[in-house]
């Protein structure tokens, strides 16, 4: 009896651990396909690697239930808990009680949120972090497609490479910008004494001194603050160009705001005179007081700074200009190919052609203009840059160099080159066909907005009127300028222009049409804006090279599309189609803009 009882005893006990071994194995099993079918359901952002976790903790579970039955209910926990595991997200870090006390210093000061200047993930360098954390992470979780993966597939998959296309212009202008200096209370106190004017009130006052208005007429108005800054911008006026042999310059400038730049220039041995042309109050204010302070100082000083009354935009300012006498000390400064001298006092002054030698050498008269951020500021650009071509304006009287502190979007027109289906168009044709345009400090160096610019945040204006009025602003909505940045950039006219005085309308008629249509062939876009226009084309033809009508970089061929156009091709459209018999005898549509009054030339 003992002996059966033993073996009863011994057979009970091997029944008893092959069920455990059984329910081990089969809930391992079943944890695994689990978490696969988890893995594999759409809309879902579990990983593959989930996955291939819980199944190798399910295989080594079951190897190891195998030996010791004791460890089967952890394997059966880890199991569980790797399905359902999730990716634990970095700690922001911390900043110190000297970065605290610097960003309430700033959102005092400067009238931003302290939230406001940090970098996010689309900024610049947010891309790049971003971009870094993802490479640390695609080894350990890829990134799933879209959809429903197949089953058999699930498990096979194997983890990519990311996708970096976009990050890497992203990463090359990193590269190229300067490294953002930390912000303590050492760089808020640099920044203080950078914004400080003997004829300014203390910078954390500027919100009610310069109130920015409808009622104040400073909408959409800005003016660069930092005195470094200004600095770094007046060195590219060519002030001090050899070219100009020692002559002093006189500035003319737009949009001064309250004389940050006049402040600045007028130190400078070179300059002769600053006439700023302002009809906003609160900065007229600040310009008469600036005037008297330089009058105390030394007696005969404060005639170096003269002012205009009135807006920068309306075209009767620059006649008022010359009328006023204003440019007086200039006379008998330029002379003409003929011996005579131009006549910087009268508007009825007949300019010569380009050829003269009052336009080879440069004018003794640099005009800088603050842009407001608004389509107002580009149409006063385009109308500057079209009056080269003619030689009126203030080009009657030289070749006048131009600085612009303008948006990033304008000056990307006007760079953009042939093939740019994006930013090519009428006005940076029309810029590089006349002058020479360089962009000497770009967005990204002139961030923060706010360490650069007043007022600290960067507003867009409204749109142009279907009228075409110039009233100043408007009501309608605003258009699709962007809050893209601040940049600077001079535009020098060229010694020998693209397009001559009796071309401007053509090329003008013929760019404004041509670029609606910029993705079309040449020969199709042609016939749209004239019947028979595509006949142009015949004169622009191959055979014209052989007859030596025109040079071999004018060709233009039928299939060639719009927006691939050279400047030199452009400028050829336009003097072929001047000449062509057949063109429209009115070029500019009249009945689109309604008359405004205002003298316009």
């Amino acid at each position: 009896m003992a002996s059966i009882a033993k073996k009863s005893a011994a057979s009970m006990a091997q029944l008893v651990g092959s069920f455990r071994h059984a329910v081990t194995i089969g809930s391992t099993t079943h944890a695994a396909l689990s978490s696969t079918q988890l893995g594999s359901l759409s809309r879902t952002f579990r990983t593959s690697s989930t996955a291939f976790a819980s199944s190798s903790s399910s295989s080594s579970s079951s190897s190891s239930s195998s030996s010791s039955p004791s460890s089967a209910p952890d394997a059966i926990t880890t199991g569980d808990e790797s399905s359902e595991a999730k990716v634990v997200k970095p700690k922001r870090k911390r900043r110190t009680k000297e970065e605290m006390q610097a960003a309430r210093m700033a959102s005092v000061t400067f009238g931003v949120p302290m939230r406001s200047q940090k970098r996010t993930r689309t900024a610049l360098g947010g891309a790049v972090t971003a971009s870094k954390a993802l490479g640390e992470q695609q080894t350990e979780q890829p990134k799933p497609k879209r959809g429903r993966p197949k089953a058999s597939a699930a498990l096979d998959r194997e983890p990519k490479a990311p996708a970096r296309r976009g990050l890497r212009p992203t990463k090359a202008i990193a590269s190229e910008s300067p490294v953002e200096e930390k912000l303590d209370q050492k760089v808020m106190a640099k920044l203080l004494r950078q914004m400080k004017y003997e004829h300014l009130p203390p910078r954390d006052e500027w919100k009610t001194a310069f109130p920015n208005s409808k009622q104040h007429q400073t909408s959409y108005r800005y003016f660069v603050s930092n005195r470094a800054t200004i600095k770094d911008i007046v060195s590219h006026l060519g002030i001090q160009d050899p070219q100009r042999k020692g002559q002093k310059v006189t500035i003319i400038e737009g949009y001064p705001g309250p004389g940050t730049f006049a402040s600045e220039l007028l130190k400078i041995p070179e300059v002769e005179k600053v006439i700023a042309l302002e009809a906003t109050p609160c900065y007229l204010e600040k310009l008469k007081l600036l005037q008297s302070q330089l009058e105390e100082k030394r007696p005969g000083e404060g005639q170096k700074l003269d002012m205009v009354k009135e807006s920068a935009y309306m075209w009767d300012t620059y006649t008022q200009l010359v009328s006023s006498g204003k440019l007086a000390h200039l006379n008998n400064q330029v002379s003409t190919s003929d011996g005579n001298m131009v006549d910087f006092t009268t508007n009825d002054f007949i300019a010569p052609d380009h050829s003269d030698e009052s336009w080879q050498n440069l004018s003794p008269i640099i005009f800088l203009a603050q842009l407001p951020n608004t389509v107002y500021g580009e149409q006063l650009f385009a109308q500057i840059v079209a009056a080269i071509a003619s030689r009126i304006w203030l080009f009657r009287h030289g070749r006048i160099k131009l600085g612009f502190v303008c948006g990033e979007s304008l000056a990307k027109r006007c760079l953009a080159e042939a093939g740019d289906k994006t930013s090519r168009g009428k006005l940076g044709t029309t810029v590089q066909c006349l002058a020479d345009v360089e962009v000497h400090r770009y967005a990204h160096e002139l961030q923060p907005h706010s360490h650069h610019f007043f007022p600290p945040t960067m507003t867009v204006g409204p749109r142009v009127t279907v009228s075409g009025t110039s009233l100043i602003p408007n009501s309608n909505p605003s258009t699709g300028l962007t809050r893209t940045g601040m940049v600077m950039m001079t535009v020098t006219p060229k010694k020998t222009p693209l397009v001559k005085a009796n071309e401007i309308e053509a090329f003008e008629f013929i760019t404004r049409n041509l670029f609606i249509l910029r993705t079309k062939p040449i020969v199709d876009a042609l016939t749209h804006v004239a019947p028979g226009g595509q006949n142009v084309l015949k004169m622009t033809s191959e055979e014209q090279v052989e007859r030596g009508l025109i040079k071999k970089d004018e060709v233009i061929l039928p299939h060639e599309v719009v927006c691939d156009l050279t400047n030199v091709q452009w400028a050829c459209l336009a003097r072929m189609f001047e000449k062509w018999p057949f063109r429209p005898r009115h070029l500019f549509e009249e009945g689109r803009v309604r008359p405004d009054n205002k003298g316009r030339n």
